[in-house]
């Protein structure tokens, strides 16, 4: 269980800072359906959804892969869930470490620019600092 680091305060300065999800479940002819909505507080814009006619960790898994294929960088948001048992479960915590791998060698190491590296990424910085190696005949 994480720390409430909200205090039930929804407000956000800019896109990408707070999520928060919902679930609902609507009736039909066929039984019910529900959707898993990804929603950024910034604007109140569904960012990822997922629909399923189950309500399971998977149902919320895919709405955070959507929210995090529509948004990219997306590092140093919160993703407020309360306590529902679909955020809580081995599905989440496995998509959640992936997104966090995903964003550091994609984005961090790849893409974004560092101040103090002189504008290069680490991985351009490093390239330069690496002398190419010569090989003996």
């Amino acid at each position: 269980m994480f720390e409430d680091h909200l205090q039930r305060v929804f407000r956000a300065d800019e896109p990408n800072r707070l999520w928060l999800r919902g679930i609902t479940g609507d009736w039909t002819r066929e039984g019910t359906l529900y959707c898993c909505a990804i929603e950024d507080v910034f604007s109140t814009r569904v960012v990822g959804y997922s629909i399923s006619e189950r309500m399971t960790a998977k149902l919320a898994v895919d709405a955070v892969r959507n929210a995090l294929a529509r948004r990219g960088d997306v590092a140093g948001c919160m993703l407020h869930a309360d306590r529902d048992s679909q955020f809580r479960g081995r599905a989440m915590a496995r998509q959640l470490r992936l997104a966090i791998v995903v964003w550091i060698e994609r984005k961090y190491h790849r893409q974004r620019a560092q101040d103090r590296l002189g504008g290069m990424t680490p991985i351009e910085f490093e390239a330069k600092l690496t002398k190419p190696l010569t090989l003996a005949a």
